[in-house]
């Protein structure tokens, strides 16, 4: 006989027989069926209360990991709706930051796959400043533009490019932003600039980018051993994205800066395109850049190693490291979303550690950039020192100002 017998019995009469008839109980001994009673009963209890609890457990992981994905999503639109963190401030030409020799990033200047050629060398602070362009308007990106190098249209900010390939390709619906910077001084050579998430459709969309990846890497980090799935973990995700509405497919955000790029290269105008974006514009310009085999910087973007296979067209893991840069501050949640490939470059955050959100800010970013690798012949924000604390830049030669009162003024030196 087993428990599951006992278990059937209504009455501890019943109970007693039936102990007897299946396990051969003998008169003199029955004072063992209350032992087996109470046993099955505490069992019972147990199970039932593991798994209640096991069962409530879990439904409160899983629904504080949705939670925390959200709140990671929501952080990224407040700060992307917030990258004005430049504007409304003064751009100073005659001032500079050295660099600090032991804070120099490998990735401060762009190397290999990312090289330009001509007179342009690709820097990071140029890449991070191009990405706040994409949430500005068309003139004002263009008048940063020409503070920023100093120089009139040394950067130009193309106003027709866009338009015109929305018209023919169907997107004028489109609610993506983004826009195309040229540079007259290297022929053949622009840069894609991609805009973050800013309304309730762009969040919903990017829930359906990053929402599997996210879940499994915190499930991963909860399971003991977690790491040794990591190798199958993007097919799960693939799984994960199968029942997938195949509208929202449609309407995937990086299927049309794709087809952005290969519209763009069909032409043949441009020999060598780049792309970037700031938080999840860098995202998007990833998985566009991967997919295209165009070189992509992102800058604070959510990665796409586990969710490379969801993308339509798939990506490659080889395109994933060969083809994507993403500038990670430290601290900065948004890039932890998905796991990383292999070029990435870690850079510091002059925040506290009780304010990681600060670290995703796109102008907190430049600062930083600009105060490790050096500002070169670039504009400086006076927001470095007066919102994100970063210390004065030294004046250039021939300045007769200080920082201080070049920022009271708010009068920059004329562009060239």
């Amino acid at each position: 006989g087993t428990l599951d017998l006992l278990a059937s019995s209504a009455s501890e009469s019943n109970l007693r027989a039936t102990v007897r008839s299946h396990r051969g109980v003998v008169s003199g001994r029955v004072s063992s069926v209350p032992k087996w009673t109470e046993m099955h009963r505490i069992n019972d209890i147990i199970g039932t209360i593991s798994q209640a609890r096991s069962k409530k457990v879990l439904r409160t992981v899983l629904f504080s990991l949705l939670l925390f994905f959200i709140a990671i999503i929501a952080v990224a639109i407040a700060t992307a709706n917030k990258a004005e963190d430049t504007q409304g401030t003064i751009l100073l030409r005659d001032f500079k930051y050295d660099g600090v020799d032991n804070l120099r990033y490998p990735a401060c200047v762009l190397q290999k796959e990312f090289l330009v050629g001509g007179d342009i060398k690709p820097i990071a602070i140029d890449y991070a400043f191009a990405s706040l362009a994409a949430y500005k308007s068309l003139d004002t990106a263009q008048d940063q533009l020409d503070l920023w190098f100093g120089v009139k249209n040394a950067a130009v900010y193309n106003e027709t490019a866009v338009e015109t390939f929305k018209k023919e390709r169907g997107f004028l619906g489109s609610r993506l932003v983004y826009g195309l910077v040229e540079f007259p001084s290297v022929p053949g050579f622009a840069v894609i600039v991609v805009r973050g998430t800013e309304n309730a459709f762009d969040f919903l969309t990017d829930i359906q980018i990053y929402g599997a990846a996210a879940l499994l890497q915190l499930v991963r980090f909860l399971l003991p051993a977690g790491d040794a799935w990591t190798p199958i973990l993007h097919k799960v995700v693939s799984f994960m994205n199968i029942l997938e509405n195949s509208s929202l497919t449609n309407v995937a955000p990086y299927r049309e800066t794709t087809e952005f790029i290969k519209y763009l290269k069909e032409q043949g105008r441009y020999k060598q395109l780049h792309i970037t974006g700031h938080s999840l514009g860098g995202g998007l310009a990833m998985i566009s850049g991967a997919q295209t085999e165009t070189p992509a910087i992102a800058i604070s973007g959510p990665n796409l190693r586990l969710s490379r296979l969801t993308f339509q067209p798939p990506v490659s893991e080889e395109a994933v490291n060969s083809f994507t840069l993403n500038y990670i501050p430290r601290r900065d949640i948004v890039p932890m979303i998905d796991d990383r490939g292999d070029l990435v470059q870690q850079i510091q955050c002059n925040t506290g550690v009780n304010n990681p959100f600060g670290c995703h800010k796109i102008g907190r970013t430049i600062c930083q950039l600009m105060h490790d690798c050096g500002s070169g012949d670039r504009s400086i924000p006076c927001l470095c020192v007066e919102k994100f604390g970063f210390p004065e830049p030294t004046p250039k030669p021939g300045t007769n100002r200080t920082y201080a009162e070049a920022c009271i003024e708010q009068v920059p030196l004329s562009v060239g």
